[in-house]
């Protein structure tokens, strides 16, 4: 290995990249909703005890977490302000 490389993997992230990604949401909460309704819908049309619909039934778990995590969030940021 380098020593230029190594110098590399062990620099600062700039103040300006943190900032960036702390301003913008990764989620947008009208979509994953929606994702998460047509997830049901098509649980339902599989069956939820296919291989398809546990599949399926995952993807809405993560989805779900993902909401819940982002109105966590939402909330800490309205304390925040």
């Amino acid at each position: 290995m380098e020593n230029g490389c190594f110098v590399l993997w062990n620099m600062e992230v700039p103040l300006i990249m943190l900032q960036a990604t702390q301003q913008k949401r990764l989620l947008d909460s009208q979509q994953a909703k929606y994702v998460q309704g047509v997830l049901g819908m098509l649980i339902a049309v599989v069956g939820s005890r296919s291989c398809l619909g546990i599949i399926l039934q995952q993807a809405r778990s993560e989805v779900m977490s993902l909401l819940r995590s982002d109105e966590l969030l939402e909330s800490d940021d309205a304390v925040a302000a």
